[in-house]
C-alpha cells in the first residue's frame, strides 16, 4: 500500500504542475508587449518572489487533495463523509 500510496502522490504532483505549464506556455508568446507597458504599484512585490510562493502553493494543493484520496481509499466512504471523520 505505501508504494502504491506514493505512487499516486507523484501523479497528482504531475498532474497539478502541468496544468500551469500548459497555461504559461500558452500565453507567453502574447503577453508582450502590452505586459511590459503595465504601471505597477508600488506595493508590488518583485518577480522573483512568484516561482517559488506558486510552487510551494502548488505542492500543499496536491498534498492536500492526497490526502483526501488516501481517506476516501482508506475508509471507503463516499468522499463527502471523509471530509467530517474527525
Amino acid at each position: 500500500m505505501t508504494k502504491n500510496k506514493y505512487l499516486s502522490l507523484l501523479i497528482i504532483l504531475i498532474i497539478t504542475f502541468i496544468a500551469p505549464a500548459v497555461g504559461s506556455y500558452a500565453t507567453s508568446a502574447f503577453k508582450e508587449p502590452w505586459y511590459s507597458e503595465i504601471v505597477l504599484p508600488s506595493f508590488n512585490p518583485p518577480s522573483w518572489v512568484f516561482p517559488p510562493v506558486w510552487s510551494t502553493l502548488y505542492v500543499m494543493m496536491s498534498i492536500a487533495i492526497w490526502r483526501v484520496w488516501i481517506a476516501f481509499f482508506n475508509s471507503r466512504k463516499p468522499a463527502s463523509l471523509s471530509f467530517s471523520k474527525k
